[in-house]
């Protein structure tokens, strides 16, 4: 067993029984205590050595399971590796809530590209990148062992064929046979032992049905077809991934894209190899048909092929996960609590505004492979013809590439998180934004300020008024250096500030009693600025 340790700020943490619990977005150090020579990988991700023995390790913002993997000297060693979230941010019961909450509003919106896996993959539905990129993998050794398996003894059928064959050599005549000599009388002739001394010339020849032994059998012929319809996946992914690398090369994403997309083509190199070195290589793939059906419910190694070459076609992903399935790889962390926040504005506002006709449009892009979820939005009208639409990553085109938009922004594009709008029917209305930060104390948000101030002083909507008339963060915290940013004074106030905003606390429905009363006031939305006066005239101070 190879022994290794990792260290946190020079203080050791595991492994602990055999396994590693680590926090999200943190650093670590592994050092191996063996030869020179050893290699470490997080997952399919090679971890870079910083001396003889010692490795770093950093978490993305990412929560889940993974494994870290450990060669040296021709050993090889796994520890299970469980990422939780970040204590000061959300406890692990909030954060398996909000996948919960996630999952039961937009169903798959949970998976990513990122290092961890979470839930589960399961046969339900169609395929997409990303339920293939890791759920497979561990499905393809799997595979081709099965593979060779049914190569080994593969199943047959008998093919009968006609040869000709001579009179002497004959030693059990058919009914086919003895109809044929029984229509040629000048063959007939030779099997009489008195007249056969009197012909003349070479003896004639007889059809004969014989049958031969042959692996062309449908059930192999769709085996072929399957196992080359899942190298063809696995191929299709490891481009898609190549592809997501290049198109953002600064993500946190790209190197995890990049080691599965070379891990998915070398899986399918693997199924293309056994598909030529099996006896099966010449036959014709076939979809399956109905004699190839009852193969696979009679033979129990049939059966197994087809149970996980099937999953290749249409894995996905079941938050109730356990060990006995495949996990399905996690979105980051930042980018599921905006996702979260989006979704639990809206069923919030569903809820206190009972009544209201809503509509969805644009869901299925926050569900693609990289996507930003630009165009997903809710739109709720009222008895009365009132509107309110809540849009997911809304774009400003530029001031200079505006054209004839409605909405803009006066320096360079944006894209707040969450805009939410409202129109009466006698044609007014007003607008603002919530940006959601995975982020908690003074110095983390103090910066994500810069976001509330650029959306307040840059963007503009011409039928709604012009500048938003407030602008909030979202934060799964507040801590007691920042408590004054979430206070209720402080945002009404300045028409700035903070929300806290986390799953299963009483904050969310805050939140949402706040936002359905602004949406039904009459006269306006609550907070209209005042002139910028000094908080502390307003804010009770407190110490933190």
């Amino acid at each position: 067993m190879i022994e290794c340790s990792v260290f946190c700020a020079g203080e050791r943490i595991g492994p602990e029984f055999g396994s590693l619990r680590l926090e999200e977005n943190a650093s670590y150090e592994v050092v191996v205590e063996t030869g020179p020579d050893a290699r470490l990988w997080l997952d399919h991700l090679p971890l870079p050595a910083v001396a003889a023995g010692r490795f770093a390790l950093t978490t993305g913002f990412w929560v889940g399971d993974s494994l870290l993997r450990v060669e040296s000297e021709g050993e090889r060693a796994e520890y299970p590796v469980r990422v939780r979230p970040s204590g000061y941010k959300l406890l692990q019961g909030e954060w398996q809530a909000m996948l919960a909450d996630v999952e039961t509003w937009l169903s798959g919106a949970s998976v990513g590209m990122e290092g961890g896996q979470g839930g589960s993959a399961d046969v339900h539905g169609g395929a997409s990148p990303q339920f293939l990129t890791v759920a497979l993998l561990p499905l393809v050794r799997a595979l081709v062992e099965s593979l060779t398996a049914i190569c080994t003894s593969p199943r047959t059928k008998d093919a009968g064929y006609w040869a000709d064959v001579e009179l002497r050599r004959m030693r059990k005549a058919g009914r086919e046979a003895v109809s044929w000599v029984s229509r040629h009388p000048e063959v007939g002739a030779w099997l009489d032992p008195w007249k056969r001394l009197e012909l003349l010339g070479d003896e004639p020849l007889v059809p004969l049905r014989r049958v031969q032994e042959t692996i062309d059998h449908p059930a192999n012929r769709y085996v072929l077809w399957l196992a080359g319809r899942a190298a063809r996946r696995l191929e299709s992914v490891s481009t898609a991934l190549r592809e997501m690398a290049e198109r953002y090369p600064g993500n946190d994403s790209a190197p995890w894209c990049l080691a599965r997309s070379s891990a998915m083509e070398a899986a399918a190199a693997s199924v293309r190899r056994a598909i030529r070195r099996s006896p099966l290589r010449h036959l014709t793939p076939r979809p399956p048909s109905e004699a190839a059906l009852l193969v696979v419910l009679d033979d129990p190694v049939y059966a197994r092929f087809h149970n996980l070459g099937r999953l290749f076609c249409s894995p996905r992903f079941n938050l109730d996960g356990n060990a006995a399935q495949l996990g399905a790889p996690v979105r980051p962390s930042f980018e599921l609590y905006e996702i979260w926040c989006f979704l639990s504005v809206v069923e919030g506002l569903r809820n206190a505004l009972p009544g209201w006709s809503w509509i969805t449009r644009g869901y299925g892009r926050i569900l693609d492979l990289g996507s930003s979820g630009a165009g997903a939005a809710a739109c709720g009208v009222a008895p009365d013809g009132t509107r309110v639409e809540v849009e997911f990553n809304a774009v400003f085109p530029g001031f200079f590439a505006r054209s004839n938009a409605k909405r803009w922004s006066l320096s360079s594009e944006r894209r707040p998180d969450i805009v939410l709008s409202v129109r009466r029917p006698s044609g007014d209305g007003w607008w603002a934004c919530l940006d959601a930060k995975y982020r908690v104390g003074r110095a983390n948000l103090g910066n994500a300020f810069a976001s509330v101030h650029i959306y307040r002083d840059a963007l503009v909507w011409e039928d709604l008024g012009g500048s938003p008339v407030w602008s909030f963060l979202l934060s799964p915290k507040a801590g007691d250096d920042t408590r004054e940013w979430f206070s209720p004074a402080f945002r009404e106030t300045f028409a700035r500030g903070v929300w806290e905003l986390r799953p299963s606390a009483t904050n969310d429905r805050e939140l949402e009693a706040w936002l359905a009363s602004a949406v039904g006031q009459q006269d306006g939305p609550p907070c209209v600025p005042p002139a910028p006066t000094n908080p502390a005239d307003h804010v009770p101070h407190q110490e933190g």
